[in-house]
């Protein structure tokens, strides 16, 4: 598996759950993993991929961010972060992770979870990125491309 893919938008799904998953504490919004870059398991409280969350990435962590196009794409996060007006809030400061993306992880920006721009790679997130359309479904990625309806 590619360390990062590009995702196009399909039409999104009709079920959307309105159940918010469960608030996780301080020291548990930290990666419970080491630094090998294996997935990140805490879980966040947000039930929609624009939502701001609070949470904390330390480097290697597999994460998903929002491009200034708007798609969602795999990366990694390359350093610790940088405390920063945040773009959505100018009053506040939040932090932004620098994050390495792209074919070849050759293209590295910063992202801000408070600008909801960047979300853990787990379990929870991927579904949002599916419910939403952005991510195929197992079924789906097994399909030929031409039997995909897109």
């Amino acid at each position: 598996m590619s360390s990062s893919r590009r995702i196009t938008r399909n039409s999104p799904s009709k079920s959307h759950s309105s159940q918010k998953w469960r608030s996780t504490s301080p020291v548990d919004s930290y990666s419970d993993n080491s630094s090998d870059g294996t997935l990140y398991e805490a879980e966040i409280l947000i039930d929609d991929l624009d939502e701001a969350c609070s949470i904390t990435f330390k480097l290697k962590d597999h994460v998903w961010v929002r491009t200034q196009e708007g798609n969602w794409l795999r990366g990694t996060v390359s350093g610790t972060g940088k405390e920063k007006p945040l773009t959505r809030h100018a009053n506040r400061t939040g932090t932004y992770y620098p994050v390495v993306f792209g074919t070849n992880s050759n293209v590295r920006k910063y992202f801000a979870p408070l600008n909801g721009e960047i979300k853990p790679d787990s379990e929870d997130v991927r579904d949002l990125l599916i419910r939403d359309g952005w991510l195929e479904t197992e079924e789906e990625a097994d399909k030929p491309s031409w039997l995909l309806s897109r």
